[in-house]
């Protein structure tokens, strides 16, 4: 799965950085489970795993704490289990009558453990975008920036208990616009983050970005570049956009051509993180069914509705006027 090869490729990155040479399993223990998991309010929600499931009472009977005993199910289920969603992220169901049981194959597979665990760091790895998407990168910069707002996501709901938790994927989005619009390197991590959350079913939670805000801080970071990302969702019925390519200078060359032609006029036309925050018109599944990313798929929304009509599919302006020459 992608999330795996995600994760190893971060885990590399990781063990250069620190000079640590960990496993996937040694990270997951040592630096995933403390902040994500080994408290009440989880950061992260993989489905049917062993963190969302209640422990054995008889096991919690011997002392030992709830946390810790849902990590000890799911070393447990990872080495003795076959590769399943709810140990290995991405992955099919268990059995034939679960949804996801389309990815079954009867294909001898070989999976080992380490691809298991590094599917958890992958996931962690991605940036939710409206729509229920998550787009996961392997643009180790990227990777690296996102992994440095753990630790602050778990300050955040700390400090905040009457927030939804299991958020990593929508807090990475935020984390990712911020850093990008502060344009700060990897050794300049902010502190915090600043956000107004909104109310779902009566709780308050943590607003999704929409996927073109995203789109534009990855542009704005690397105008120059051309990204292949990874987009798909899990759930219920896992599923998978597929791998786009980001034309980034395309999308770049919109805050290019508003310079050059409004040079004198900064005031009255749209800034950087105005733009950033239209509306578009394709929501992303549409944008991906382009084929790339580029500047087509970040058109306006309700920008058609100035297009003369006939010289664009659904334009409501107004039609050229014709005037007749007579000589």
């Amino acid at each position: 799965m992608y999330t795996s090869y995600i994760g190893k490729k971060f885990l590399k990155l990781y063990n250069q950085k620190e000079q640590q040479n960990l496993t996937a399993r040694q990270f997951f223990d040592k630096i995933m489970f403390p902040v994500f998991f080994d408290d009440a309010r989880h950061l992260m929600h993989v489905g049917n795993s062993p963190f969302f499931q209640k422990p054995s009472p008889k096991l919690l009977k011997t002392g030992i704490l709830k946390q810790q005993a849902q990590l000890q199910k799911l070393h447990a289920d990872i080495e003795n289990e076959p590769p399943n969603m709810a140990i290995y992220v991405g992955y099919a169901a268990k059995d034939i009558d679960g949804t996801t049981s389309g990815q079954q194959t009867e294909m001898d597979i070989k999976i080992d453990q380490e691809e298991m665990y590094a599917s958890w760091i992958g996931e962690a790895l991605g940036i939710g975008v409206s729509g229920g998407l998550v787009i996961l990168t392997d643009k180790e910069e990227v990777l690296y920036t996102i992994f440095c707002g753990w630790k602050h996501y778990r300050d955040y709901l700390s400090q905040t208990p009457n927030v939804k938790d299991k958020q990593i994927e929508t807090w990475n989005g935020h984390w990712l616009c911020q850093f990008v619009n502060k344009d700060i390197n990897s050794d300049e991590i902010p502190e915090k983050i600043n956000f107004e959350t909104t109310e779902v079913q009566g709780n308050l939670a943590i607003p999704t970005k929409a996927w073109s805000e995203v789109i534009f801080a990855i542009a704005k970071k690397y105008p120059a570049e051309e990204l292949l990302v990874y987009i798909y969702n899990l759930s219920q019925t896992n599923t998978t956009l597929g791998f786009i390519k980001l034309y980034l200078p395309q999308i770049q060359r919109l805050f290019e051509l508003r310079d050059r032609i409004f040079i004198d006029k900064n005031e009255t036309v749209l800034n950087d993180k105005e733009i950033s925050q239209l509306e578009t018109f394709y929501n992303l599944r549409n944008a991906c069914k382009i084929g790339t990313i580029g500047l087509k798929a970040m058109e306006p929304k309700g920008l058609r509705m100035y297009l003369p009509i006939g010289t664009y599919m659904y334009a409501q302006g107004k039609p050229f006027k014709t005037i007749k020459i007579h000589f």
